[in-house]
């Protein structure tokens, strides 16, 4: 089911503007949710993510203002701590990388098959991708940690209010700054939920045997 924004008791916004795009909504968007991610300490703070995809029409993109049949879109991902008297959350978006970012830099990853199996990660398993074709975020020049991944299966709400067919992972680090958090994605073979569900079990009955 979609995530009702207000159950988070933030003041979601019903605009966008990160450069280079300025939006106006007529309502916040559906947040289709992503599951927990665990923050790589010893806290273990659980995060809930979701995704969000926001429509182009009508959408101002470098000064120019696209039309309203536009099809186009973008996803953002939120990363959501509850703490006891508010609520912390990591915007994470595509603006000057091809990764998702809370803080938009340039250059902030490494070729994934330059960190190679040195690559940090939160418990030692690595990500589950094409280690040629994936990016390795980074933050102060430093390989962020891998915490955990989760694939966006060909669904109806996925289809409606995200996207799928990809793989995303996501990594974290802690700088002066606090929790800085990051993800990339990957393509991945589209399967049904269902048919994910009964790939993994067959996976899992290997591992056992």
């Amino acid at each position: 089911m979609p995530f009702d924004p207000s159950q988070l008791s933030l003041p979601w916004p019903t605009s966008w503007s990160r450069s280079p795009i300025t939006l106006a909504m007529a309502k916040p968007p559906v947040l289709v949710p992503l599951g927990e991610v665990v923050q790589p300490d010893s806290e273990g703070a659980r995060l809930q993510a979701f995704m969000a995809r926001y429509s182009l029409a009508g959408a101002v993109v470098d000064g120019v203002t696209r039309p309203n049949d536009d099809s186009g879109y973008f996803i953002v991902f939120y990363l959501c701590r509850l703490l006891p008297d508010a609520v912390q959350v990591w915007t994470l978006s595509q603006v000057a990388s091809p990764v998702y970012a809370d803080q938009p830099q340039k250059q902030d990853y490494l070729m994934a098959s330059k960190v190679g199996k040195k690559g940090p990660t939160a418990n030692g398993t690595p990500p589950r991708w094409k280690v040629a074709d994936a990016l390795w975020p980074t933050v102060d020049g430093q390989a962020m940690t891998f915490v955990s991944d989760v694939d966006l299966l060909d669904t109806p709400l996925n289809r409606e209010h995200g996207t799928f067919g990809e793989r995303v992972f996501w990594f974290a680090a802690h700088n002066a700054e606090g929790w800085r958090w990051k993800a990339v994605t990957q393509a991945i073979r589209s399967q049904s939920a269902e048919q994910h569900y009964d790939a993994e079990a067959v996976r899992q009955s290997k591992r056992k045997a």
